[in-house]
């Protein structure tokens, strides 16, 4: 009740363990339900574990049944997006952590339905009634899948230790003074040996293919939602060509500050997470929250700056430029110049530098 209470006070989804209690509590005694209306009703520990689960529950009743009444308003789909993410980034222990559903429902039904439940509920209400498309959120049943794929690698590295050695070794000597055959020494070699061995194997093939990350790499695969273009190859592009009195106008202002050699003057806000979400602060949603830097909002507050300074850049990125309205993007092509040296289009993302002078003579440079 406690690891309940710190998980729902850490984060709203500690609510979907009451859930998977209740579940559980109701599937495993299915057919003891009638057994529990007698006189001894209140003396099984499976009634009192039920009824301390109640109490938590009308404790935190009124959040409780507000957040689930919200969720199950929202109608989303992203059960694709996420089994695709974890056969991508996990496929070994994602397909042994399936086999190992199997065979510990054979082996254990009952500790196999709590861990299904726990793997099943959370991610159902992610997939489904959860509006913004998160890969984070995975880490919630990121646990359950590795417990079952390290059901299958034990079960596997012990089934086959136990049938070498039954078929070349023999039962240890009954007398401590008799030597030990040569089948029995293979045996205690094999049984010392073999399983660790195949558990090594096993887990070295599982994350050789998988996205865990050992060594430093120039580009790491974090999730389809993220942004992660050649941000340094526009930045320095602007540094290169930054003239005193140029203006820059980002879509990523705190990536922004990191790499330029001023800071970004504007934000071309925009709706990053797809939720209508507003990160703008201040008495009219007037400044970016992370850098204090002012917001562009619209449309029409992009073609004043830009009329207001002689000069500027703006870069934009992939998911800035799908989040934003066609008529900002329209201004932006009809408007300004787009710089392909400062551009670049990988797989991870593309980001675009644009520049524009207002002045009647246009450098070199620019």
């Amino acid at each position: 009740i406690l690891s309940t209470i710190c998980a729902v006070l850490s984060h709203t989804f500690g609510f979907s363990l009451i859930l998977i209690y209740v579940t559980y509590l109701l599937l495993a005694n299915i057919k003891n339900i009638r057994k529990y209306m007698n006189k001894g009703l209140f003396k099984r520990k499976q009634t009192i574990i039920f009824l301390l689960c109640v109490a938590v529950m009308l404790i935190l009743g009124q959040v409780f049944f507000n957040l689930f009444s919200s969720a199950w308003g929202i109608k989303m789909n992203y059960f694709t997006e996420y089994t695709d993410y974890l056969k991508e980034l996990l496929p070994v222990i994602l397909y042994l952590g399936a086999v190992g559903i199997l065979i510990m429902l054979k082996r254990d039904a009952r500790t196999s339905l709590l861990l299904l439940l726990a793997l099943i509920i959370p991610f159902y209400f992610v997939c489904f009634h959860v509006k913004m498309l998160a890969m984070r959120y995975l880490y919630f049943i990121l646990p359950v899948i590795f417990i079952y794929f390290a059901y299958t690698v034990t079960y596997v590295s012990d089934t086959l230790a136990h049938a070498l050695i039954r078929r070349g070794g023999k039962p240890a000597p009954a007398s401590a003074e008799e030597p030990p055959p040569h089948s029995w020494t293979r045996s205690a070699l094999l049984r010392s040996w073999l399983s660790p061995a195949l558990t090594v194997i096993i887990v070295g093939l599982s994350l050789h293919g998988s996205g865990f990350g050992f060594l430093p790499q120039s580009n790491h695969y974090l999730e389809t939602t993220a942004p992660q273009p050649d941000f340094k190859l526009a930045y320095n592009f602007i540094n290169d060509n930054l003239k005193e009195g140029d203006i820059v106008i980002d879509t990523w202002p705190a990536v922004g500050s990191f790499y330029l050699s001023k800071a970004p003057d504007y934000w071309l806000a925009f709706d990053i997470a797809g939720t209508n979400s507003v990160y703008c602060i201040g008495e009219d949603n007037s400044h970016d929250r992370y850098t204090n830097i002012y917001c562009i909002k619209n449309t029409g507050d992009l073609e004043a700056a830009v009329n207001a300074s002689p000069r500027g850049w703006l870069v934009i990125d992939d998911l800035a430029e799908y989040r934003l309205p066609q008529s900002t993007l329209k201004f932006i092509e009809d408007n300004m110049t787009y710089y392909e040296e400062g551009s670049s289009a990988i797989a991870a993302g593309t980001i675009k530098v644009y520049g524009w002078n207002n002045q009647s003579a246009v450098p070199e440079d620019m």
